[in-house]
């Protein structure tokens, strides 16, 4: 077994010493990790080596290492995360953890708790003693009741100041199947996808079980370049752009007024549609308009609740143009039929009885609070909006964000790979901070740590 460093850095990459008496050559390479971690020349938390490139050090298969990994896996030695890597776990508890025995997510990007549950049993309670119920009982419309779509156009009137019309919005079982769907409208296009050259990991996840290309557009402190779109666009044809205007994930950056007209302008001249993902939209209050109010006719709006108040309610929404309802329609009825009524029933009464907006007021004052802690403890390493659950981390290569999230993951802090966020080569390097999963002081501890491994990288890079 041997343990190297990368660039003068402390990255450690396992190499096993495989011995010929151990059988097939992948049983060969469990034994060799089972061994080092008894002897404790690998700890838990250390990232193993991309599948290809252990098998090119080896000289075996690629299929002998994946076999190899699976059965680490199967035996509680391996941890896959995906987009990540393949992470050296406890034996003992199944998770790398920090010398404390605690492990603090920073990876996931969910909205922390805000006290939400008790006014969620609530309107649980009203809506079992309701005559609502009575509406959810049987196969609905593909699109969404009526009653349903009004009760959530009227709270994205409230959250995002603009309105939208009911007939051109559809109910979906959350945000990814509104990208979904979407994405399928424009499948049999040539061209593939563009998206942002870093971007939310559900899109690259799409684009490859779809078998899409997916091509990233470059992107600039303002979100998407107007003039890297459209070299993308005429280069590979594609009609259709995903895009974040608000909150970008991963780079939490607001894309200005004066660039979504430009965008827009760009869409126009090329016949483009924009994919506009908005689930952090409830956070930029007063913020610039949506993409959709500036071009309806081209652009698809997407948005959830999950975000906004918890992730097992899977419920979401795209507003189409009004030429694609019969193409929407025909989408949900063939993935799902219809979005679920009972959580449509729940959620428009939620929305009606003004709990939505508790709960949104709530967690934008949370998420400023979050936002302005890992700011006193990082600083300028930070960027983002002040309202937010996650932030950017710019870092000077590839490899220090690769270093950063291997040392992290060996002192029990779960930080997102670069390569789960990156389409285009030349995209900005660093990693995602996701501040909403744990509690306040966990996020303190973990933020001190990453600092303090921050410095360490930034001193070993200086020649």
């Amino acid at each position: 077994m041997m343990l190297e460093t990368r660039n003068g850095m402390s990255e450690q990459v396992w190499s096993p010493v495989l011995s010929e008496d151990q059988g097939p050559q992948y049983r060969a390479i469990v034994t060799a990790l089972e061994r080092d971690l008894a002897e404790g020349r690998i700890r838990p938390g250390v990232r193993l080596p991309a599948r290809r490139s252990l098998a090119e050090t080896l000289g075996v298969s690629l299929g002998t290492v994946t076999r190899a990994y699976e059965e680490m896996e199967r035996r509680g030695l391996v941890r896959g995360q995906v987009g990540r890597g393949t992470f050296v776990i406890s034996p003992t508890t199944g998770i790398a953890q920090a010398n404390d025995g605690s492990v603090t997510d920073l990876g996931i990007n969910i909205s922390p708790d805000v006290g939400e549950e008790p006014l969620l049993r609530d309107a649980l309670r009203r809506l079992a003693k309701s005559d609502a119920l009575a509406d959810c009982m049987a196969y609905l419309p593909h699109l969404g009741l009526d009653q349903h779509r009004h009760a959530v156009m009227n709270g994205l009137v409230r959250w995002r100041g603009h309105a939208f019309k009911p007939a051109e919005i559809a109910l979906t079982n959350g945000a990814q199947h509104s990208i979904s769907l979407v994405v399928d409208l424009f499948a049999q296009q040539p061209g593939g996808l563009l998206s942002e050259g870093l971007t939310y990991t559900g899109v690259l996840a799409l684009a490859r079980h779809r078998g899409l290309p997916l091509r990233g557009v470059a992107i600039d402190e303002d979100g998407m370049r107007p003039d890297s779109l459209a070299a993308a666009a005429r280069e590979t044809g594609a009609r259709l752009v995903h895009l974040t205007p608000n909150l970008q994930s991963p780079t939490a950056t607001v894309m200005s007024e004066a660039r979504r007209h430009e965008i827009v302008a760009v869409a126009r001249e090329l016949d483009l549609y924009l994919l506009e993902d908005d689930v952090y939209g409830f956070l930029c209050a007063g913020g610039p308009s949506p993409l959709q109010s500036l071009a309806p006719e081209r652009t698809f709006y997407v948005s959830s609740f999950a975000k906004c108040l918890f992730p097992g309610v899977r419920l979401g929404m795209v507003v189409f143009p009004g030429q694609f309802a019969a193409h929407i329609a025909r989408g949900l009825r063939t993935t799902s039929w219809m979005a679920s009524p009972m959580l449509a029933a729940l959620l428009a009464s939620m929305s009606e009885e003004r709990v939505v907006d508790e709960i949104v007021a709530r967690k934008r004052v949370e998420a400023k609070r979050r936002t302005a802690l890992a700011r006193k403890i990082l600083g300028e390493r930070v960027q983002g909006h002040d309202h937010s659950f996650h932030l950017w981390m710019p870092l000077p290569d590839h490899q220090a964000a690769l270093t950063l999230v291997g040392q992290a993951a060996a002192n029990g802090i779960v930080l997102t790979a670069p390569e789960a966020v990156q389409v285009a080569p030349d995209a900005p390097s660093g990693v995602r901070l996701c501040l909403g999963t744990n509690s306040i002081e966990s996020l303190d501890g973990a933020l001190q740590q990453l600092d303090r491994l921050n410095w360490q990288i930034a001193s070993r890079s200086i020649v």
